[in-house]
């Protein structure tokens, strides 16, 4: 009887090696352990990290790690690679003789649980595709076909669409096979990819071509100055807006005094305490032709006249009253703020003459304020419009956050809602920077003062 001899030999079965022992506790080989729901073991095949501080939002089956999806030959590797990704300076206590151990904790950063459970996605969809072409040894020009394979459709579906998977999904592939790799040879398993590098050493970005910049304008620098600005502006300015719309919300009068007699009264016992605190001066804006004229309408809101008509009456008749008596200042406010100085080539010098509430001064700096923080918002957390026009009240929480270093820093906190391909916004949370801590807190006082 003739021999048979396989199309496709596999590798002689080779006794697994463990670095970490099968029994060891889940907790205690990665960061953040001890808050795991479930007692689990490293050699155990599927691990549920359910409980992680960073599973914020995640739920479910969704915090496993499934190991039985992987052909026997790998699972082993694989687990070392996920805990090794977590934890990379575990490498270098287990295997400290080993070179590819010293340059893996030196070169590898350590990753969170949803990260490393992505890699391990890649990696089945890598690891299935050799068991599927009966991949066992590996030269060169079997890492040569490897590289087309990683980009070609598997599925009857995706042949049928004639699809061909894009380049960022070759190159995930290919860097956690790379990965797997160095792996093996910590652990000392290099009968599984072979001794030589995959890819011939090539980098991944090497093998597929990253794809165009879908947006191949450059900004505008003016953009890049702007988003400057705007710090600047919230930094010195934002404060001193909120504060005096805040005055001025809560020193107006709630109903004016009634009649037009009631009103000139009012009006003239108001410009009579302004002139006498400030030796005489009472506060004037420009009118349309260019002239001093007093501010009627700011001061209407302090007797609770917000009828521009009545509030110039009532002012025309006070100062008809007080005659000579008072002079008009364009730099004079009752509000009591005081404005943020800032160094100028002159000197020290408030940064705008004051805030009365008209057109050209609080009115106009406070859409200023709002666009201003909208635009920082927007260009730094990354959030789209839909998920910034939902924001909740109260959206900004702190806590202190003690470094490794022994020093405690403010965590800030802030509640957003994810609106993408969702029929409702689900729940999240992003850590922001001090600054933006600071918009959401004066923008919800700017909101509260104006009702």
């Amino acid at each position: 009887m003739a021999d048979v001899r396989p199309l496709h030999p596999y590798a002689p079965a080779i006794e697994e090696k463990y670095l970490i022992a099968p029994e060891t506790p889940l907790r205690h080989l990665i960061p953040g352990g001890a808050d795991l729901e479930l007692d689990q073991s490293f050699g155990e095949e599927v691990w549920d990290l359910a409980g992680h501080r960073s599973w914020t939002a995640k739920a479910g089956g969704q915090t496993t790690f499934d190991f039985s999806k992987l052909s026997p030959r790998w699972r082993v590797v694989a687990q070392h690679l996920s805990v090794f990704q977590m934890n990379p300076q575990l490498v270098n206590d287990l295997a400290p003789e080993v070179p590819m151990a010293q340059t893996w904790a030196r070169s590898q950063e350590a990753t969170k649980p949803v990260t490393s459970q992505g890699n391990l996605k890649m990696l089945l969809h890598a690891t299935a595709i050799l068991d599927r072409y009966h991949l066992t040894t590996f030269d060169e020009d079997t890492w040569d076909r490897v590289v087309s394979l990683l980009i070609t459709p598997q599925s009857k579906e995706e042949k049928r669409d004639g699809a061909i998977l894009s380049a960022g999904t070759g190159r995930g592939r290919a860097q956690q096979l790379s990965a797997f790799w160095e792996v093996t040879h910590i652990v000392g398993r290099t009968d599984l990819l072979g001794a030589n590098a995959p890819f011939g050493g090539r980098e991944t970005t090497e093998l597929y071509e990253r794809r165009g910049p879908r947006n191949s304008v450059r900004p505008d620098d003016a953009v890049g100055q702007m988003l400057g600005f705007t710090g600047w502006f919230i930094d010195h300015a934002l404060e001193d807006i909120v504060e005096t719309i805040e005055w001025w919300s809560s020193n107006a009068a709630a109903e004016p005094p009634g009649s037009q007699q009631g009103n000139y009264d009012a009006m003239l016992d108001l410009l009579c305490r302004i002139a006498a605190d400030n030796n005489g001066d009472v506060p004037g804006v420009r009118n349309i032709n260019g002239g001093l004229t007093l501010a009627h309408g700011a001061l209407g809101r302090l007797i609770g006249e917000f009828d521009a008509d009545e509030a110039y009456l009532a002012g025309r008749w006070a100062m008809r009253q007080l005659g000579d008596q008072v002079t008009l200042s364009e730099d004079l406010s009752p509000c009591p703020v005081e404005l943020t100085t800032i160094d100028t080539p002159a000197g020290l010098q408030t940064w705008t003459r004051r805030l009365l509430p008209v057109n050209s001064e609080l009115d106009l700096w406070q859409r200023y304020a709002i666009y201003a923080c909208m635009f920082y918002l927007s260009a730094t957390l990354m959030l789209r419009d839909s998920q910034l026009s939902c924001l909740p009240l109260n959206a900004i929480t702190t806590e202190p956050l003690e470094r490794p270093d022994g020093t405690t820093v403010d965590q800030h906190t802030l509640k957003a809602y994810r609106t993408k391909n969702r029929h409702s916004p689900v729940p999240t949370s992003v850590v922001v920077s001090s600054r933006t801590a600071r918009i959401m807190t004066l923008l919800q006082r700017l909101q509260k003062a104006l009702g």
